[in-house]
């Protein structure tokens, strides 16, 4: 989360050649920096425009001055850098060299209890002036141990310049203070304009579901959403995904549509793959850090059977028969459904109530012939069926004698006599 810092600063404009203050004439602009975690400094740009007399555009001015009022708890007192030397005489003799009256050691005049000032002069006796607004310089504050996370404001103090800069309170951020004084002695005017920087907080680049996903070749894999979000930087959060095929023993392959914070994976995947994120802020973290967790998309084959049932097996009314197979494959689990028809074919089979295992007995109560099948599936994405082989079960009536032998028989001493039966049915 961002935390919003208000430099509320006051700027007192000095001309030296006669400026009548005018609402506007000139102006001025704190920027907005905005100030990356653990940074040691900020540099915050100030905009002049309409730099003359006040009166006239064409009206030039010798030298000005700017004061700035800051918390000096939080901030160590600033040195000015970027000065703007792109500046013309307006007589149009020379390019003046414009320069600051500034200290040499602080880089610029240092009046105290957080307060400094300074003066910009042209060289030569060359006046300026320019309507276009321009980044004079920067500002560049060492941040202090009290400039934290955890600080709520920073608020510059008020302007105490004294009686010809009454003081009644504080505008808007970047509205012109219009309750001012001019002292027409010395053609002193003063306005005030609030400031702010933005203190990001640290740059996380977040995390990624792991939990993974097993699916069968061809299949469409889960979206990757989020654990933790990317945050902090300036929360402008840029993100890019790349897929490996060997769980990044080697460089990943960056996925070019992939820009979201959360990914699908495209249907038909054929092998296992492991896929990650990336992420990055638009100021102070610019390059790519990968979020924490991989997520995996293991792809396996259909369900296949190995092993058949019996193609054909023969056995007595009230005998006992097992029909089996063998499987694997497919995903998260396999099931069973076995199924029978007076024929060696699905059309017309009826599903069998409670054959849902690997094993089937069929029945044996009556004579005739059955065929029976199974059909193995998985739920998970992608995963096809597996159909066994027909297995004949045949069942046949018990042994039975239609023709017993003869009931009584005589023969001589030395004689034969042949008892016979006829009998059927059985197996085998």
């Amino acid at each position: 989360m961002k935390k919003i810092f208000l430099l509320i600063i006051p700027l007192l404009f000095i001309a030296m050649s006669g400026w009548a203050q005018t609402a506007g004439n000139p102006d001025a602009t704190i920027g907005t920096p905005a100030v990356c975690y653990g940074a040691t400094s900020v540099d915050v740009p100030i905009t002049v425009s309409n730099l003359y007399d006040g009166v006239s555009a064409t009206n030039s001015i010798g030298s000005f001055s700017l004061e700035f009022h800051f918390d000096a708890t939080k901030l160590a007192i600033p040195k000015v850098v970027d000065l703007y030397s792109g500046l013309l005489a307006n007589d149009g003799a020379e390019t003046p060299s414009f320069y600051w009256t500034i200290d040499s050691t602080t880089n610029l005049t240092y009046l105290g209890s957080g307060k400094f000032k300074i003066v910009g002069i042209t060289s030569s006796g060359h006046e300026i002036s320019f309507t276009d607004a321009t980044v004079l310089f920067k500002l560049r504050f060492t941040l202090l141990p009290g400039f934290t996370p955890s600080t709520s404001n920073i608020t510059f103090y008020e302007n105490t310049q004294g009686t010809s800069c009454e003081f009644a309170g504080l505008a808007d951020a970047f509205n012109v203070y219009t309750d001012y004084t001019t002292n027409p002695g010395d053609g002193i005017g003063t306005y005030y304009k609030n400031g702010s920087a933005t203190l990001d907080a640290n740059f996380t680049p977040g995390a990624i579901l792991t939990t993974g996903q097993t699916i069968c070749t061809g299949g469409d894999p889960s979206s990757i959403g989020n654990s933790t979000a990317s945050s902090g930087g300036d929360e402008s959060i840029t993100y890019k995904w790349e897929s490996s095929l060997d769980g990044f023993a080697t460089a990943g392959s960056v996925i070019g549509s992939a820009t979201l914070s959360s990914y699908d994976p495209p249907t038909g995947l054929t092998a296992t793959t492991s896929y990650r994120r990336y992420a990055h802020d638009g100021t102070c973290n610019t390059s790519f850090t990968v979020s924490t967790g991989t997520w995996l998309v293991t792809v396996v084959a259909d369900p296949s059977i190995s092993v058949e049932p019996a193609a054909t097996t023969s056995e007595c009314i009230g005998g006992t028969v097992e029909l089996s197979v063998t499987a694997s494959n497919g995903t998260p689990s396999l099931t069973y459904q076995w199924y029978s028809n007076t024929s060696a074919s699905t059309s017309g089979a009826s599903s069998i109530s409670g054959a849902t295992s690997a094993t089937y007995t069929p029945p044996t109560t009556s004579a005739g012939t059955k065929y029976y099948y199974v059909i193995v599936s998985a739920t998970g994405s992608g995963c096809g069926d597996a159909t066994s082989a027909f297995a004949a079960v045949t069942t046949v009536a018990d042994i039975s004698i239609s023709v017993d032998p003869a009931a009584t028989t005589s023969e001589c001493i030395g004689g034969t006599v042949e008892l016979s039966v006829t009998a059927s049915n059985g197996t085998p």
